[in-house]
């Protein structure tokens, strides 16, 4: 459907206006750095539905702008009185951003009691103008099947998705949505004084990070830009080794890593040990890294004490897809870059809880036997995989641009009320059917 029917769509009266039946009534907490929420809340509205929103800090309040309530009470009263909304209000679905942060994890727990669907958005699993919506939450607790012939089973009706890109968020725009939102929430604490952030770094000091980071980062990206060529043209097989932020609720909750220091460590010590002699890892750091981390530092300290340190290379920058298509493998804890290498046909592990992480796509014996027998994914699967993923989880659009944003609220509207985010359900149905037809 493209863009502009869609948001025609959701100005003609839907099955709830028009009389019929379907009204739902939709509880909204925290959000992206956007108006997303907002506009999604309008769009549900007028397709007769009731919307309600609890504020918990002033960054959100500045991008909803609409009717809300605000709860300033601590987090040890918080289970109870989201409790106490969903039951004042009749809820019927539980939208939020993210499904790990603390105040929505209690407030999960409060509507699965009550039956309550918890609809999840995050960032797509495809990048750069996808945006991700699921039942209950994302990688290691998605609904999404594990088994591959679930997986062809949902692949059949699905449509071949065009990753032709249409929509992109200037890094400007990002980062002046982002500016606002962590800003406005710093300067509302008066308003806000209990709230508890979920942030590792204080936004400032975020911001100073990041502030160093752009004044001094062309020699690491020119540095990374040779590395990448000299890899990739030179003799030696190699290994790709992604990094994701430390802070990244997939490392902090999906994954049994204290941090991704600690799954570095890990990777190079088997490395060392067992990947054939002459390979090369190389480790790349995440592009939204704040350098916090001294990466660098680390990774040769690692390398150094494992007695590879002439065989590892750490890049801040440099074409991951280059490195990723003649890598012998790839190396991720639970990265989206995971289904990238998928897609491109590279070996790959997930050390880590992942929605990809399926026998026949990922290798499934261990990381000290991966250096030896890492074997590239099954293509079909990997197809019927893409498929399956972009249709049961993906919606067009992103969360910044203008033509993006509208794109995304039609999408969600109409995957919310066709009763998509029901994957659940029709995945046990699948199992029903494959037990009777045994």
């Amino acid at each position: 459907m493209s863009t502009e029917r869609a948001v025609a769509d959701l100005s003609r009266p839907g099955p709830v206006a028009a009389g019929g039946q379907g009204r739902r009534r939709f509880l909204f907490l925290l959000g992206p750095c956007s108006p997303f929420q907002a506009r999604l809340a309008a769009a549900l509205q007028a397709r007769g539905h009731a919307t309600h929103k609890i504020l918990l800090h002033a960054g959100d309040a500045l991008f909803w702008r609409r009717p809300a309530e605000a709860y300033r009470g601590g987090l040890d009263r918080w289970q109870a009185h989201i409790g106490s909304a969903f039951d004042r209000h009749g809820i019927t679905d539980l939208i939020v951003h993210g499904e790990s942060r603390e105040y929505h994890r209690l407030a999960a727990i409060e509507a699965r009691a009550r039956g309550i669907r918890v609809l999840v958005f995050e960032m797509g699993y495809f990048r750069p103008d996808w945006i991700t919506l699921e039942r209950d939450g994302l990688s290691a607790l998605s609904h999404f099947p594990r088994e591959a012939a679930l997986v062809r089973a949902l692949a059949e009706t699905a449509p071949e998705p065009d990753f032709t890109v249409r929509f992109r968020t200037p890094f400007l725009k990002f980062a002046v949505n982002d500016l606002a939102y962590h800003l406005s929430e710093v300067a509302g604490t008066p308003f806000y004084p209990r709230y508890r952030r979920y942030a590792i770094d204080h936004p400032v000091v975020e911001y100073l990070l990041w502030g160093w980071k752009l004044l001094r980062q062309a020699k690491p990206a020119a540095a990374a830009r040779a590395t990448v060529e000299r890899v990739t043209a030179g003799p030696a097989p190699w290994w790709v080794l992604p990094l994701q932020l430390s802070g990244d609720f997939q490392i902090r909750a999906h994954s049994r890593f204290a941090d991704m220091p600690a799954a570095m460590r890990e990777v190079v010590a088997s490395f060392a040990v067992r990947a054939p002699a002459g390979d090369r890892l190389v480790i790349k750091a995440h592009p939204l890294d704040n350098w916090r981390t001294p990466w660098a530092r680390l990774v040769a300290e690692a390398a150094a004490a494992s007695g590879v340190g002439d065989r590892v290379d750490y890049i801040d920058g440099g074409d991951l897809d280059r490195l990723i298509v003649g890598a012998r493998g790839v190396v991720t804890v639970n990265s989206t870059v995971g289904i990238a290498a998928i897609q491109a046909g590279a070996p790959t592990i997930a050390l880590g809880g992942a929605v990809f992480d399926i026998p026949g796509l990922t290798f499934q014996d261990g990381l000290d036997r991966f250096w030896q027998e890492a074997a590239p994914p099954d293509p079909e699967l990997a197809r019927a995989f893409v498929r399956a993923l972009v249709h049961e989880t993906q919606i067009r659009g992103d969360y910044y641009t203008e033509a993006g944003l509208a794109a995304a609220v039609a999408g969600s509207v109409e995957r919310i009320e066709a009763g998509l985010p029901d994957l659940p359900e029709r995945v046990e149905r699948l199992k029903s059917e494959r037990a009777r037809t045994a």
